[in-house]
């Protein structure tokens, strides 16, 4: 052990990144002056202490450092973010490591990056950009690219924080369009396995025949045309897995998923052999699977081996004060993307969105910010922008007679309420001159003479 400490003493010295060494019991041994610096605290005074002491918030279940003191087994690159003793937000880049004499773990050290300088970046962009990519090269996010301050929004990234570290299956739900690939990238993202692969498959994208070869893969010759190819459990093997709208898997198969998380192992279609896989996975449905099973549809033990820990996602229209947040947040990706000047909703755009029932949830809010995006070049969205829009889409659906509401009111009408009002009051402050008019209401001429036509208006009876 003495040869140990002069090592880390040396380590200590020369390093510039963050180091901190814990015994078998979880006390502090060294705590050089980066670590210090990163942690908000002063490093002489914590040797000694123990290690969940001193970071008062931090959970064990959620600390690496004890992690690896329990289970003797590396955790490499992994991105943690955690509010450090004086109040700033950190975000590191860790690698912890069992201290190991004649076979038996006697503590833990971890040396860690400061990321702080790409913080701003990053909190702009709402989302970390993380080294590992899959292999359609899309970013894999964390906690940060779920926004929100809502209690819910709240406990659901607790919960990402403590369950990431576990091995364990998942199962979330929740209605389409609330965000179920996020949080299974995020649990990902907060993994051991956050260096490996992320794959996602949704189960109802292709045909019920073909998914059992995707998800297992096949060997030559095992039908006509077959070839070897790797299924997505040997692409994902030491990574993770996320296998969306799982309701839609035949059921015949569900029995062969049930046998892979059982077991470990998947044989490929045609094989004779069984290849052992470490893989996470994490599952989502956006429909009862409880009712699934009454009916048959769907198997209960596959059901218990997935729901080990389960995350249900709120709707939109059930955290209605996250709105304002979303629409910033997609504003602001939005305009990069696209190349266009930022756009800012006022307040009354927002009061009209909290009144919409977003059956589609996060993804229908998003469509619509990029439709506007799209058709407005005004970087001012009030309530006659983003009514017009919202009429724009919904029309046709009001022609064919389903009734959309906001409120008390049907949406055509109040729309075209709307309208009128303002353009009855531009047309009287500006003596009924069109142009001026026009101007006023951030139009082109051509609109407003197309619309004062739609709702019969003239100028010369607002004079």
């Amino acid at each position: 052990m003495m040869e140990i400490n002069k090592l880390f003493d040396t380590m200590l010295e020369h390093m510039a990144e963050g180091i901190i060494v814990i015994d078998s019991e979880g006390i502090i041994t060294h705590f050089n002056e980066p670590a210090s610096g990163i942690a908000g605290v002063d490093g002489e005074s914590v040797i000694g202490k123990h290690l969940l002491k001193v970071f008062g918030k931090l959970k064990q279940d959620q600390s690496t450092l004890m992690r690896v003191l329990k289970y003797g087994e590396p955790v490499v690159d992994f991105l943690q973010e955690y509010e450090n003793a004086r109040g700033e937000k950190q975000a590191i880049l860790s690698s912890t490591f069992p201290i190991l004499e004649n076979g038996m773990v006697i503590g833990a050290f971890e040396i860690y990056r400061d990321l702080k300088p790409y913080r701003m970046m990053i909190e702009k962009l709402g989302t970390f950009i993380v080294s590992k990519k899959n292999k359609d090269s899309r970013t894999i996010h964390t906690c940060e690219a779920i926004v929100g301050k809502h209690p819910s929004i709240i406990r659901l990234k607790e919960k990402i924080a403590s369950v990431a570290l576990t091995p364990s299956t998942v199962l979330i739900t929740g209605e389409t369009g609330t965000g179920k690939e996020l949080v299974a990238q995020a649990l990902h993202s907060h993994s051991a396995r956050s260096n490996k692969p992320f794959v996602a498959q949704n189960c109802a994208a292709i045909p019920g025949t073909l998914l059992e070869s995707v998800l297992f893969g096949t060997v030559i010759g095992s039908f006509t045309g077959a070839k070897n190819t790797r299924g997505l459990f040997e692409l994902a093997n030491g990574g993770t897995l996320f296998l969306d709208e799982i309701n839609a898997m035949p059921y015949d198969l569900q029995s062969k998923l049930l046998r892979v998380l059982q077991d470990g192992v998947v044989r490929p279609i045609g094989s004779e052999v069984d290849l052992v896989v470490d893989v996470r996975v994490v599952a989502s449905s956006n429909s009862d699977l409880k009712k699934a099973i009454r009916v048959n549809e769907f198997r209960p033990d596959l059901y218990y081996r997935l729901n080990v820990v389960g995350f249900h996602l709120p709707a939109l229209r059930e955290r209605i004060s996250d709105i304002g947040l979303l629409v910033d947040h997609f504003s602001l990706l939005l305009s990069g993307s696209m190349d266009k000047p930022l756009k800012h909703f006022d307040q009354s755009a927002i009061e009209i969105l909290t009144e919409k029932q977003w059956e589609g949830n996060i993804r229908e809010l998003k469509a619509l910010i990029e439709r506007i995006y799209n058709l407005y070049e005004t970087t001012a969205v009030d309530k006659m922008v983003l009514l017009e829009c919202i009429e724009e889409d919904q029309e046709p659906a009001v022609n064919a007679g389903v009734s959309k509401t906001y409120g008390h009111l049907q949406l055509k009408s109040r729309v075209a309420s709307f309208e009128i009002n303002c353009i009855q009051e531009a047309l009287s402050a500006t003596g009924g001159h069109i142009s001026k008019a026009a101007d006023l209401l951030g139009l082109p001429k051509q609109t407003l003479h197309n619309k004062m036509k739609k709702y019969e208006l003239t100028a010369a009876s607002q004079k």
